[in-house]
């Protein structure tokens, strides 16, 4: 280990004070370890060995003959070519798996050593005086903003988020086809739902152009088989498919790195022990190393920096608000003064989220669809032939979540969709003020669900008026009528909301560089 890296530990088990691999395992939840004194002797003994190391390689490269020099340079070009495919990468990613979008992370190592400019010898991290400090000691206060060295690493579309879904393709022979391959995809909601079974008729060209219904996927959820999953008489196990969609992030990762990707810290929700085993087996099918499975409120604290020591403060009771696609989840969590997490409680709402708020707007413009060119038709028949159909489903989900995320920002937004059904445009202007009104009863399900389950823990001290601070999480929750609502609720508590859509993703990135740090603290030695 380096004196960069030995700095990093140190500056990084002063931050916490803690052990990163027992406070998030499953049941030592209250276990720590005080790391500060252990590194802080480590990181004098790495010093000076990397001291004495660097000498030797001097010495050694000295020695070095001009023909060694013609030999690698003549082997230069293939050895580049073979690390630039087998090179590994020195750290670990973060994925927020998530049932809509998952996001990949890494904390970039580079970008914190350049904010410390004297960081370019041994020399400046060691201490003339023994009652003098070490200068690593000094620079504790800016690493404490540690999320602004994670990077959200963009897949090749160029966006941060890439949908939660799987591509099957099949080949179909036969009279007419020639043998042609005929692509075709498929998209599973994830986390893989129970014994979820896809029909024929359910496979698509487009790749963007098919999500399940929820009430398909509450139908999934109570079969029987909750193993595998079937499509057009195949059956595939769970994590297998997992495999895919983590193994596309993990993908992600390396094409932005260069390098390979061995070790990551993965998120999962909060009720989900199954999801937890099926995760693990697919990363064993990527080898790749799970440092450790992150709880989502609990990734989303670290993404918003609760896990700092703050001794001058006290405890603070915390409520995680999570709005996901199709559930939310209210988790309250005592956060201690040296920065442990112990959770409270955590409760989960199905199907309550953004899907629905959607599922509001997308029947607002159908209706005003029929207005403009179906007024005389029948309200069962237009459903049936025009609301239901798949292709006019998927048009209105998108431009409607797109006119969702411009209504945060922006009093109205205009919704154009060419050729929505048998070659008919569709314009509709809506304005913030009727989209609120028209998804009030969805805000109110949220509300009440957070109150609930606060109140259902007063016995304990933590109703939802002795909460401190309020967290939230999902894109949801930058909806301004829901986010004043939940400010109303919580009008005592201090509202975090400036890292709504990636705090998951930033704190499995943060644990993840922590912990492989901390694996190097521990394996390497100074002889």
């Amino acid at each position: 280990m380096t004196p960069h890296q030995s700095f990093l530990v140190f500056t990084m088990a002063t931050r916490y004070q803690l052990s990163f691999d027992t406070i998030f395992g499953d049941d030592q939840g209250s276990e720590h370890l005080n790391l500060k004194d252990r590194c802080q002797t480590r990181f004098q003994e790495k010093v000076e060995f990397s001291q004495k190391n660097d000498q030797k390689k001097s010495k050694a490269s000295s020695k070095a003959t001009s023909s060694s020099t013609e030999q690698a340079s003549s082997s230069s070009t293939a050895s580049s070519s073979s690390e630039s495919t087998t090179a590994v990468f020195d750290g670990a990613i973060g994925i927020d798996f998530g049932n809509h979008n998952c996001t990949v992370a890494y904390f970039n190592v580079q970008h914190l050593l350049s904010s410390f400019p004297n960081l370019n010898s041994s020399s400046a991290l060691t201490s003339s005086s023994p009652n003098k400090p070490c200068y690593a000691a000094t620079v504790i206060q800016p690493v404490q903003n540690m999320n602004s060295h994670v990077v959200i690493i963009q897949n090749e579309d160029g966006a941060h988020h890439t949908p939660s879904v799987i591509k099957v393709n099949t080949i179909i022979e036969g009279e007419g086809t020639d043998n042609e391959k005929n692509k075709r995809e498929i998209i599973v909601g994830f986390p893989p739902l129970p014994g979820a079974s896809l029909a024929p008729d359910q496979v698509i060209s487009d790749l963007k152009e098919f999500m399940l219904e929820d009430e398909e996927r509450m139908k999934k959820e109570n079969t029987e088989s909750p193993e595998r999953i079937a499509f057009n008489g195949e059956e595939y196990s769970q994590d297998y498919m997992v495999s895919l969609l983590l193994g596309k992030m993990k993908n992600i990762a390396e094409h932005y790195l260069g390098k390979k990707v061995k070790k990551a810290v993965i998120s999962c929700p909060s009720n989900s022990s199954h999801c937890e085993a099926v995760i693990r087996k697919a990363c064993d099918l990527l080898d790749m190393k799970v440092l450790t499975i992150l709880k989502e409120p609990i990734a989303a604290l670290i993404g918003y920096g609760f896990d700092l020591p703050k001794p001058n403060e006290g405890a603070r009771k915390v409520c995680v608000i999570d709005v996901g696609a199709l559930e939310t989840n209210i988790s309250i969590v005592k956060v201690a003064e040296n920065g442990l997490f112990e959770m409270i409680k955590s409760e989960s709402k199905r199907p309550l989220g953004g899907e629905s708020i959607d599922q509001v707007m997308i029947q607002m413009c159908l209706q005003e669809f029929k207005r403009l060119y179906y007024k005389n038709m029948s309200e069962s028949m237009f459903q049936q032939e025009v609301g239901k159909n798949r292709k006019v489903q998927n048009k209105l989900r998108r431009s409607c979540e797109n006119a969702k995320i411009v209504l945060s920002n922006n009093q109205q937004a205009m919704i154009e969709i060419d050729s929505l059904y048998d070659g008919l445009d569709f314009q509709f202007k809506i304005t913030r003020a009727r989209f609120e009104s028209s998804v009030m009863s969805i805000f109110a399900s949220i509300i009440e669900h957070a109150r609930q389950t606060a109140d259902s823990l007063a016995e304990q001290d933590y109703s939802f008026a002795s909460i401190t601070d309020v967290v939230l999480v999902g894109g949801s929750c930058q909806i301004p009528k829901l986010r004043d609502s939940i400010q109303t609720l919580f009008s005592q508590a201090k509202v975090h909301d400036s890292a709504v859509e990636d705090s998951i993703a930033i704190g499995c990135a943060i644990q993840a560089h922590l912990m492989h740090m901390y694996s190097h603290l521990m394996n390497n030695k100074t002889n």
